[in-house]
């Protein structure tokens, strides 16, 4: 099977004492659950809205606060974002306005796709790339609607040690199908000719050369 993000056909079964079907590419270190176990959209929506991501949400609204710093506060007032899976509520437009302008897109909750149209000076991906079912199609995406010199920030936690997977709580939530190393990123930044600001789980911020 072919990599979800490098296309190198040498995934090979990743159990690790997992009881999920998962693969890892040996190029570039995606982990992935098999395609035939992804859930429908009707299952993810379901799963998505029992989260307690609302704006009445003290402990949310923080949350993204924090996820969103470090590309907000590199953006001059009046800049252009785009808030990249945003989930069901439009928790960014609400915290980071009227400083920022942003955009709120999802496939599920809202699926505005005339936003990918235009181009924007930051792009937040936050918590949501660990749900993509082609993220290579998702990250090429977010790259074209990004200008040069532009800041994408993406909030997903790194592979832990092969060891720890099997306890790891991220990959217990059914919607986690994609989950990336260290190398994994480094692979998509030189794919796309981003420069890597900063590569801490779990947030990774990236500027368009």
């Amino acid at each position: 099977m072919k990599c979800l993000v490098c296309a190198t056909e040498n995934a090979k079964p990743y159990t690790e004492g997992s009881a999920e079907d998962c693969l890892k590419c040996w190029h570039c270190g995606l982990v992935w659950v098999n395609p035939r176990h992804f859930p429908s959209p009707e299952r993810e929506k379901r799963r998505y809205l029992q989260h307690k991501n609302s704006l009445g949400e003290p402990a949310y609204l923080a949350y993204l606060a924090r996820a969103a710093a470090p590309v907000a506060d590199l953006q001059p007032d009046g800049a252009r974002g785009l808030d990249y899976g945003c989930g069901p509520v439009e928790g960014m437009k609400h915290i980071l306005e009227p400083r920022l302008s942003v955009e709120s897109y999802d496939p599920i909750f809202f699926p505005r796709e005339e936003l990918l149209k235009f181009r924007y000076d930051f792009v937040l991906c936050i918590e949501a790339a660990e749900h993509f079912h082609d993220p290579l199609k998702e990250f090429t995406r977010m790259d074209s609607v990004l200008v040069r010199g532009g800041f994408l920030g993406v909030s997903s936690l790194l592979l832990p040690p092969p060891a720890d997977f099997a306890r790891w709580h991220y990959r217990r939530d059914f919607t986690h199908v994609t989950f990336y190393g260290e190398d994994t990123v480094r692979w998509i930044a030189d794919h796309f000719a981003w420069e890597i600001v900063s590569l801490q789980s779990p947030l990774w911020v990236m500027r368009k050369a």
